[in-house]
């Protein structure tokens, strides 16, 4: 074939092609397109399961965002909850206290902040309770003093006639004859 081809003889090598090349190039041909088959087979295969990890990865993306949605949305409420609640009853306890009424219940039902605060409210609405009651106490006390002061008054000046009497008859007893 080399020959051939340093002589340019084109005869010889359409020959030494059509007879003796043809059947290695359609058996490399052939081997090249079962590769290529082969090749594509494996690709595609590889492509679908990069795919089926990507459907799956994607899934459960979307189920830790929801969980994660799920779990803010129940911390949002569990805040709420035990702060916001809280937070109203402690202001309608203290629009109680201001309106004058002392004996509203304060429950405490907890021992975090919150409930430090309401027992704290609740020592005070407590004290204050006891100083309306000192007032009071001191109230009756001075209008009672004051209720007895004209009775002393009228027992006192009582006494004084009584002596200015005794007095006269004393001096009249000890009266010495005019001269």
């Amino acid at each position: 074939m080399f020959a051939a081809i340093e002589r340019h003889d084109t005869t010889q090598l359409a020959e030494l092609i059509s007879n003796k090349m043809t059947d290695p190039f359609n058996e490399v041909t052939d081997r090249s397109a079962k590769l290529e088959k082969i090749q594509s087979g494996n690709a595609r295969s590889r492509y679908e399961a990069a795919q089926d990890r990507f459907r799956a990865i994607l899934a459960i993306a979307g189920v830790g965002l929801l969980l994660g949605l799920s779990m803010a949305a129940f911390a949002w409420h569990a805040l709420r909850k035990s702060i916001a609640s809280l937070l109203e009853e402690a202001t309608g306890h203290f629009r109680a206290i201001a309106d004058g009424n002392l004996n509203r219940r304060i429950d405490v039902r907890s021992r975090d902040e919150m409930g430090r605060m309401m027992e704290d409210l609740r020592m005070m609405q407590s004290r204050l309770r006891q100083a309306l009651l000192s007032v009071r106490d001191g109230t009756q006390s001075i209008s009672t003093a004051t209720a007895q002061i004209p009775a002393s008054n009228a027992d006192l000046s009582q006494r004084t006639e009584e002596q200015a009497t005794h007095m006269s008859e004393v001096v009249g007893v000890f009266q010495l004859p005019a001269q």
